[in-house]
């Protein structure tokens, strides 16, 4: 896949994020925020792992200002482990805990092998034959992948990449430049 460059003077560009922001999504923080900001990542990529604290801290210093999207986007060609990560992070979507599984796994508290899955999903009080089920069938695969071929259409070609509301981002994804974006695109109009 080609690689993109980005320029220091315009880490925007005209990149838009197909499908757009939806009920379908998982989405965290306010729903009157001005900036939403969608981060493709993969569970198994340090980089996305690394991003986690950023995120959060971008949710807790801009709670009115900013709505977080994340979809998925494995890296299935160099990360063993990426999709069936994924999978089990939807089937604890399922049962309504998506974020709180999404956090166990990028905070690394658990493994992203089966026993490890496992224990995050009995660690979060899962139904757990519900859960293994699902996952063991592949049961949200077509979701992912819906997602996978959307980052694809946008022009995502590595983990973590973002929209900052609907465009491609390709600055350097730190959160001192994540905030000033956030801050730049929150105070303008509509």
């Amino acid at each position: 896949m080609e690689t993109r460059r980005r320029t220091p003077d315009n880490p925007m560009n005209n990149e838009e994020l197909t499908p757009p922001v939806s009920s379908a999504d998982h989405i965290i923080g306010s729903p009157s925020a001005k900036v939403i900001l969608v981060q493709y990542g993969d569970y198994e990529c340090p980089f996305t792992a690394a991003s986690h604290w950023q995120i959060e801290l971008l949710l807790k210093n801009f709670p009115k200002q900013l709505r977080f999207v994340f979809r998925h986007f494995p890296l299935v060609k160099k990360h063993l482990f990426a999709m069936r990560a994924a999978e089990a992070v939807e089937a604890a979507a399922a049962q309504r805990n998506f974020w709180e599984m999404h956090r166990a796994l990028l905070k690394q508290e658990f493994s992203l092998g089966w026993e490890g899955l496992r224990d995050a999903a009995q660690a979060l009080k899962l139904d757990l034959p519900k859960f293994e089920s699902e996952v063991l069938d592949h049961a949200h695969r077509k979701k992912i992948q819906e997602q996978i071929d959307g980052g694809m259409r946008s022009g995502v070609d590595s983990t973590p990449s973002y929209f900052i509301n609907g465009m491609f981002y390709r600055g350097p994804g730190n959160y001192e430049d994540l905030a000033e974006q956030i801050e730049s695109n929150g105070h303008k109009k509509s």
